[in-house]
């Protein structure tokens, strides 16, 4: 921990949590009337961050690697990051899957035909039962996104392009494809979504050690002005604040990442952890929440809706911990040890280490920072 960029780290957490909130205030609102259920922005503005962060990682690893060995493989790579999300994701996958044989009646979106679930354990776009674009676990529909990332940098790892340079004109491109995108039609259209261009913005910021800063600053401002234009011909009318918010998000990991030597020792390691165990946290909520909102309406459907909300958020947060420690990490290190035929398996998660002076400007600190 005292080497990870903690900065980055909490962010990871805050990304989560984010998340977290807004699916409790919708569990709660099934149950408890009056409850607050406009909390969508929230949840948007975290899985904003989570895109940001991933970009950013990718080219940290990839660029650690390539100075230290001279080469980066595609297919290691792909392979080391798969291993990451696939174990618990197809763990709660197969989860959703019992649930719904078990409570057919009380589950949502409890579709689940063969091909829903290949689709879904592929990271293919797939339609649930209501017509959204969602896997059999619903918020692996951000995984979706994250598989594609991969791929993206994948495929210039394999072609000796640099993942910069083929992932600006395709996301920005793929974000285009958005103002095309129907209501309905081909799964295929999931793609099609002006939340990639954060991954992009992520992998900028990842580079900003060499180039001027300005630069980056630049290049942050041209993105959140081409998603706030994206948004303003979509709805038809003006709307600067999905640009204010890619701005804001895209700044706030640009300062983290800058400035992370500076402000670390006002981290609280249990916030660093929080960014370590985020996927846990992430992944099991869906599970945890409901069930703690429905207990606490068995025993008392009088209370205030904000109790079964805070419970709701703070009963995954404790778990995360644990599901990290005692399911998430071992079964990472498992998957790992089979894939590469090791006994010694790779960190569960990337460690960012952050460079001496990576606050001083023309750092190149992608020589100093990767797993």
């Amino acid at each position: 921990m005292r080497n990870q960029l903690r900065s980055v780290q909490a962010l990871r957490f805050l990304a989560a949590v984010l998340v977290v909130i807004v699916h409790a205030c919708a569990y709660t609102a099934q149950r408890f009337p009056g409850a607050w259920s406009s909390a969508e922005d929230l949840g948007h503005l975290g899985v904003w961050l989570f895109f940001s962060i991933s970009g950013f990682v990718m080219v940290f690893v990839t660029d650690r690697e390539l100075a230290t060995s001279g080469q980066v493989r595609a297919a290691r790579f792909l392979r080391k990051r798969l291993a990451r999300i696939v174990p618990l994701y197809w763990t709660m996958t197969a989860v959703k899957l019992v649930l719904t044989g078990m409570f057919a009646s009380q589950m949502t979106n409890a579709k689940s035909d063969p091909l829903t679930v290949l689709r879904s354990l592929l990271f293919i776009p797939v339609r649930n039962e209501a017509g959204d674009l969602q896997p059999v676990w619903g918020v692996g529909w951000t995984l979706v996104f994250e598989a594609s990332f991969y791929v993206l940098v994948a495929a210039a790892l394999l072609l000796r392009v640099d993942p910069v340079r083929l992932a600006a004109p395709v996301l920005c491109g793929a974000s285009l494809l958005w103002l095309l995108r129907p209501e309905s039609g081909s799964a295929m259209w999931f793609y099609a979504d002006p939340a990639v261009l954060c991954f992009l913005a992520g992998m900028l910021i990842a580079r900003q050690g060499r180039k001027p800063f300005v630069r980056t600053v630049a290049a942050i401002v041209a993105l959140s002005v081409f998603t706030a234009l994206l948004h303003s011909v979509k709805e038809g009318e003006s709307s600067g604040s999905a640009g204010v918010s890619f701005f804001a998000i895209s700044a706030l990991l640009c300062a983290a990442v800058r400035y992370d030597s500076a402000i670390r020792t006002y981290i609280p390691r249990w916030l660093a952890h929080g960014g370590t165990t985020s996927y846990s946290l992430y992944m099991l909520h869906p599970l945890i929440g409901p069930g703690v909102v429905w207990w606490v309406q068995a025993i008392a459907p009088a209370a205030p809706w904000p109790i079964p909300v805070c419970l709701a958020v703070v009963a995954p947060v404790l778990v995360a911990p644990l599901a990290y420690r005692h399911f998430e990490r071992p079964l990472n290190a498992l998957v790992a040890r089979l894939a590469q035929g090791s006994r010694h398996a790779p960190d569960a998660e990337p460690t960012i280490r952050p460079a001496p002076c990576a606050a001083t400007r023309g750092t190149d600190t992608s020589r100093t920072i990767g797993p």
